[in-house]
């Protein structure tokens, strides 16, 4: 698994802290959680697999609607870029739901991304 390595690239580029799973109650927001939703690849004749990738949900929580906004964006840098860790990254789903969690005082978004292994 790569989580270690993902773990790094979202700690690399993110202003805030990246856990696993989920995002514990009463740490400081705002803050990251991801899970690594799918492992896949595809086969050539020959039975050799090939295009090995993940996809990872990462859920973006925040106190505001600017915090979300710089969040984000922080996210969206690495679409279709590569890594030494990383053939090529995408981001590939992207949800905000700003009102869902507005009673009880956060914003959250939800991105997927997939990873390419190199």
């Amino acid at each position: 698994m790569n989580d270690e390595k993902f773990y790094s690239l979202l700690s690399a580029i993110a202003s805030c802290d990246v856990y696993r799973d989920f995002v514990p109650e009463g740490v400081t927001l705002p803050a990251i959680s991801f899970v690594d939703i799918t492992h896949a690849f595809s086969r050539i004749l020959d039975g050799s697999k090939t295009n090995k990738y993940c996809t990872w949900r990462l859920s973006l929580i925040c106190e505001n609607s600017t915090d979300m906004a710089t969040l984000v964006n922080e996210i969206e840098t690495i679409d279709n870029t590569a890594t030494d860790e990383f053939q090529r990254i995408f981001v590939i789903y992207r949800n905000s739901d700003p009102q869902s969690d507005i009673d009880q005082g956060f914003y959250r978004s939800t991105i997927d991304l997939q990873t390419y292994e190199g």
